[in-house]
C-alpha cells in the first residue's frame, strides 16, 4: 500500500513536480504537457456540458428505489465498460497510456496527464452509459444528472493522494486495478505498459 506518510502536506506539493520530472525522463516535453492538460480540460467541459443540454432542464427531483436502481444500473455498467477500455489500454495499446502513468505519484493534478485519445476513450465511453440509458431505456432527466454528478465527482478525486481511492496505488505500482470504484491489488501478467514507464524516481 501506499504509505499515509507520503500524504504530508509538503510531499503532496512536490508530486506533481516529482511527476514532470518523470514526464521528461520517459520523453514528454513541457509542451507537451501543457497542450494535454489544456485539450483534457477542453474536452471534460464540452463532453460533460454537452451531455447535461442534451437532457431537459426541467428534471424533477426524486428520492425513491426507482433512483437508486437507475443509478446503481448505470454505475454497474459504468464499470464493466472502463475496467475494459482500462484493461485495453495497458494490454494492447500502452503507448496511449504511457504519459497518464507518468504519474507515480498520484495526485488531483494526474487528472490533466491524459494523452488526447486516452482521455477521449477513459471519459466520453463511461459518460455515455448514462445518456445511452436515458435515451433508451429510463428517461428519468434526475436521474441521469446524479449519475453524471456522481461519474464527475469521483473522477475529479479518484487520484487525490489525501483520499487514498484505489486508482492512488494503482498509479504507484501499475497493478491490475483497471476498475474504477472496485479495489484490486493483483498484478496482470500480459500488461505491457509496466514495461513502457521508465521510473527514474521507483520509491
Amino acid at each position: 500500500m501506499v504509505s499515509r506518510n507520503d500524504t504530508s502536506f509538503s510531499v503532496t506539493l512536490c508530486r506533481p513536480w516529482k511527476n514532470r520530472a518523470i514526464a521528461h525522463a520517459n520523453g514528454y516535453s513541457d509542451t507537451y504537457i501543457f497542450l494535454c492538460g489544456v485539450f483534457v480540460v477542453l474536452v471534460s467541459l464540452t463532453t460533460l456540458g454537452t451531455y447535461v443540454m442534451l437532457v431537459p432542464e426541467d428534471a424533477v427531483p426524486h428520492f425513491d428505489i426507482s433512483l437508486l436502481a437507475t443509478v446503481l444500473f448505470n454505475m454497474v455498467l459504468g464499470e464493466i465498460s472502463f475496467t475494459l477500455c482500462h484493461k485495453w489500454l495497458h494490454e494492447v495499446k500502452p503507448e496511449l497510456h504511457r504519459y497518464h502513468h507518468c504519474a507515480v505519484h498520484s495526485s488531483f493534478s494526474t487528472n490533466y496527464m491524459f494523452h488526447p485519445v486516452d482521455i477521449l476513450i477513459e471519459l466520453s465511453i463511461p459518460a455515455t452509459i448514462p445518456l445511452l440509458t436515458y435515451l433508451l431505456l429510463n428517461p428519468d432527466e434526475f436521474a441521469y444528472k446524479v449519475t453524471l454528478t456522481i461519474i464527475s465527482v469521483w473522477y475529479s478525486f479518484d487520484h487525490d493522494e489525501t483520499l487514498g481511492l484505489p486508482h492512488v496505488a494503482h498509479h504507484h505500482y501499475i497493478n491490475s486495478n483497471y476498475s474504477i470504484y472496485i479495489k484490486n491489488s493483483k498484478f496482470n501478467p500480459e500488461d505491457k505498459l509496466k514495461r513502457l514507464v521508465f521510473r527514474p524516481d521507483s520509491k
